[in-house]
């Protein structure tokens, strides 16, 4: 169900940027075959002529707007905006914009067959597109990495670290569905996964692993795996000591170890049966966690 909602919600915003992309290359034609008529520059270009050469440019625009997609998709799990990343992203854009006006010129000199000189290029096609589209391309652009931007933000979860009894009613109902009452003391994670909530109680946590923009939270007790998009960031700051990060893609319950091999980069074996890997980085904390745990 929550899948399902996911891509309802994706195809939502894809269809209303296709909405909007189609009404602005019909009001570009229309407008250009208005100005051809009233001024009779031509009488062998029809609106569908420019309808067509309007839509092709704006499926070049399209098309460098999937990397754009990516970039924001990675500003948003930055956390907070700085002025580096702000000043990178309008960098970004900028790039973007040449990278559309020299495959536009391109495209236009191999459908034309047009004789091809350094100045020409520049003159035709490179300063034409720039005056013509580029203001327009990059108000597009703007705005689609505002709503990208904001639509990932909203997408983000929010996770409280609390306890049983800080949990509303509504809440519990759900979590004892899956669980018999524990002490109203026992921490718990609660998820918010678009208007829906999650409740996961902290002791029944084996371990978490990163899945690119998800996390995997790997339940001891019932072997079920949550998956929900998070980061091993947001929740390494919330979890208790007990969790440590072993790994830059895996966060451990420290309490739930049967064994813990230092031959290598060193190996985490759980009660559960899983095995983790424990990077070199992470070798220092995790001795230290172990030192401190049997001094």
């Amino acid at each position: 169900m929550q899948s399902n909602q996911k891509k309802i919600s994706n195809l939502f915003v894809l269809s209303l940027i296709i909405i909007v992309c189609l009404g602005v290359i019909i009001f570009e034609a229309a407008q250009q075959y208005f100005y051809i008529q009233r001024y009779q520059l031509s009488i062998e270009i029809s609106f569908l002529d420019l309808f067509y050469s309007q839509t092709r440019k704006w499926l070049i625009w399209m098309f460098f707007a999937i990397p754009l997609w990516r970039y924001i998709q990675w500003l948003v799990n930055q956390g907070e905006l700085n002025k580096t990343l702000i000043i990178r992203t309008i960098g970004i854009i900028l790039a973007l914009l040449v990278s559309v006006i020299i495959t536009m010129a391109l495209i236009e000199i191999i459908l034309t067959q047009a004789t091809v000189t350094t100045l020409k290029v520049w003159q035709e096609f490179i300063v034409f597109f720039t005056f013509q589209k580029l203001p327009i391309y990059s108000f597009g652009y703007t705005l689609l990495a505002l709503i990208f931007y904001l639509y990932g933000v909203n997408s983000q979860l929010t996770i409280q670290l609390l306890k049983l009894s800080d949990l509303k009613p509504k809440d519990l109902n759900s979590y004892y569905q899956s669980k018999e009452p524990n002490d109203q003391n026992t921490d718990v994670l609660k998820i918010k996964v678009g208007n829906t909530y999650k409740i996961v109680s902290v002791d029944d946590i084996d371990w978490i692993e990163a899945d690119d923009y998800c996390v995997n939270i790997h339940n001891k007790s019932t072997d079920a795996i949550y998956s929900m998009r998070a980061t091993l960031k947001s929740l390494e700051t919330i979890l208790p000591n007990s969790f440590l990060r072993v790994h830059r893609s895996a966060i451990v319950n420290m309490d739930g170890v049967e064994e813990y091999k230092t031959q290598g980069s060193g190996l985490i074996r759980l009660k559960s049966g899983s095995e983790i890997t424990v990077a070199q980085s992470k070798l220092k904390s995790v001795n230290h966690f172990f030192n401190q745990k049997t001094g």
